[in-house]
């Protein structure tokens, strides 16, 4: 994994479905955070090293996968997702949590070398923010 930050790690590329994309791991106090998802055994080695996964955030049904079900197995972690992702997440595990339309948005932001995450209201995003996902 390649630190992008003093409390964020970025794993290797993971191909699923239709997306390209890394899988980040976010190091809190409170319990360890996996956005996306990954099945490289050498990143999944760091997170255990780094004191494991309590919860894993998936954004899209094309990062569900067999790999979330070993991940989830292997450190029991929580699983969230959108409600409208459910059906596809859930093949692979049902989630714990699952975020409708109209909920509170959960923001990672990387500024510097610092890593935020937050939970923003809808109400406080942008009507163009709103449809698009983005602030």
């Amino acid at each position: 994994m390649k630190q992008v930050a003093p409390d964020l790690w970025q794993s290797q590329l993971c191909r699923s479905g239709i997306l390209s994309t890394h899988a980040y791991f976010l190091e809190r106090p409170s319990g360890n955070v996996l956005f996306y998802n990954t099945g490289d055994e050498d990143d999944l080695r760091h997170m255990s090293d780094r004191g494991g996964i309590a919860w894993q955030l998936l954004t899209h049904r094309d990062e569900a996968g067999p790999s979330q079900a070993r991940i989830r197995d292997r450190f029991g972690c929580k699983l969230g997702c959108s409600a409208i992702e459910t059906p596809f997440v859930a093949k692979h595990g049902k989630p714990d949590l699952e975020f409708n339309d109209g909920d509170d948005r959960i923001v990672m932001r990387r500024t510097g070398t610092r890593c935020r995450v937050s939970v923003q209201p809808v109400s406080m995003m942008s009507p163009s923010a709103r449809r698009t996902g983005e602030r």
